[in-house]
């Protein structure tokens, strides 16, 4: 790679901005440091590229990781932070020294005998791509086009290892508590709800957390040293909002390792709406709701379903009607499933 190696780029993954690394890092291949080094949450953005040309290198740097061993700092200013580098993506003009003997002209033969088979992409069914442990938290990562006319590897990535989530119940970025979620923090509620964002926004935390109780409720969530309060909720003696301000304080999502028991393709398709059959958890919970609403108007529909308590009566509904969804994946893989219940 000339100035730099894949591993002394391996060993700037997860450092600040404004480290000495990276900006040893930046002058060693020719990018200037930015004039912002900081991302603020209300910018609605999390990340931003830092981009060599000539090196054929980009960078990028995120405020939202995925991963327990990699935090960062607050800025100066309230609401703001800084940065850390989470991935390297390298353009095919960049020299190379990547592990295996991996190159840009690798074929998709050659790689398949390396790497075994190879992920495919949901959305864009000529990618492939693998995803190989480099160092402890870190994997290198190849994306490969497959297509009769012209096949080759597009992509070429040094990354953090992250968690997937599958549903985020609060923002700590944005000074978000699980109580602030829950209504339960007066100090911290929402100033202009009736807004059709803040009312979406809000809805959707609210199905989030009506679907942590479907799975807590089956034990297919991995709760430490909870087998007594999940009693209790089961039973019905202790309600939702107490059960999730209790045991998700600290935990602002959940991903694949949280889970057992339970189909993680199903949690995966039936929460993101993914193909081929786009089965909905969330048109499901609207579905429900507002079936016997003579409602028009989408803001009006919103605000309806913002009115949905956590009573016990309103978390079976919506409990039955994903075990409902989870026997249908089971049995057909969505394939005889009608999109409206």
């Amino acid at each position: 790679m000339g100035a730099i190696t894949l591993s002394e780029l391996a060993e700037t993954i997860g450092k600040p901005i404004r480290s000495e690394e990276i900006k040893d890092l930046l002058e060693t291949i020719g990018i200037k440091y930015p004039k912002k080094d900081t991302i603020t949450n209300r910018a609605g953005e999390r990340s931003f590229w830092l981009v060599g040309k000539k090196p054929g290198i980009e960078l990028l740097f995120g405020v939202e990781v995925y991963n327990d061993k990699y935090k960062v700092e607050q800025a100066e200013r309230k609401g703001a932070y800084v940065p850390i580098l989470t991935n390297v993506h390298f353009q095919n003009n960049a020299k190379n020294d990547y592990p295996h003997n991996v190159s840009f002209g690798s074929t998709y033969e050659e790689l398949k005998e390396k790497f075994g088979e190879p992920i495919l992409n949901e959305y864009l069914a000529r990618q492939r791509s693998w995803r190989i442990p480099y160092e402890q938290d870190i994997e290198f990562q190849i994306f490969y086009h497959l297509d009769n006319e012209i096949s080759k590897v597009c992509e070429i990535w040094l990354s953090i290892i992250e968690d997937n989530p599958l549903i985020t119940l609060y923002d700590p970025l944005s000074y978000e508590t699980i109580l602030y979620i829950l209504g339960l923090d007066i100090k911290a509620s929402m100033p202009r709800l009736e807004q059709n964002s803040l009312l979406s926004y809000a809805t959707f935390k609210k199905q989030n957390i009506f679907f942590i109780y479907w799975a807590v409720k089956n034990g297919f969530l991995k709760l430490e040293a909870a087998d007594t309060d999940t009693a209790k909720l089961k039973a019905g003696e202790i309600g939702v909002a107490e059960f999730i301000a209790r045991y998700f304080a600290d935990k602002s999502y959940v991903s694949k390792r949280d889970f057992l028991g339970v189909d993680w393709d199903f949690l995966h398709k039936y929460i993101n709406n993914m193909p081929p059959y786009y089965i909905s958890y969330r048109n499901d919970f609207e579905g429900v709701f507002l079936k016997d609403k003579d409602i028009n108007d989408h803001d009006d529909e919103l605000r309806e379903l913002h009115k949905i308590e956590y009573s016990f009566e309103n978390l079976k509904i919506v409990a039955d009607i994903i075990d409902r969804r989870l026997s249908e994946y089971r049995e057909h893989k969505f394939a005889k499933s009608a999109k409206a219940l």
